[in-house]
């Protein structure tokens, strides 16, 4: 008696290929983080005190540390993204509240004064479309 497998089909290649894509700019960004914390100095503006400056590149490198462990969590859902679902809501409910933290970020503590408006504006509707494009694409799971 012979057994036959049936070939498995790729689904969700769209989400596959977006996972993959946001896992590669995730590892990268917190690879050039973890080691040349300064690049980010040269978008925020940084307190001149030798400790602040150390804390505060001590905490950059750590979420670029996080960041790569993400990048890992995104690899794993873009190879099967039915299993990992809860990876992928997980970046969704990220990506929302990212948003809502620049939208009180611009509006309360006033970081008009520091970035442009349409820097800010931007990144969220950037944040928010991809949260919207990963809500679409995810797979639906019936349980």
């Amino acid at each position: 008696m012979s057994v036959t497998t049936k070939a498995t089909v790729p689904e969700n290649k769209p989400l596959r290929g977006l996972l993959s894509v946001l896992a590669i700019i995730a590892a990268l960004a917190g690879a050039v983080v973890i080691f040349d914390a300064q690049l980010v100095f040269w978008v925020l503006p940084v307190p001149q005190e030798a400790f602040a400056h150390s804390m505060i590149t001590l905490l950059v490198q750590d979420l670029g540390a996080l960041m790569i462990g993400f990048a890992m969590l995104l690899y794993a859902a873009s190879r099967d993204p039915v299993r990992y679902i809860t990876v992928i809501n997980a970046f969704i409910v990220v990506l929302v509240l990212f948003a809502g933290v620049d939208v009180y970020a611009a509006e309360k503590l006033h970081f008009g004064a520091i970035y442009p408006g349409y820097m800010i504006w931007g990144r969220v509707a950037f944040r928010l479309v991809l949260a919207i494009i990963l809500l679409s694409l995810r797979p639906r799971v019936v349980q």
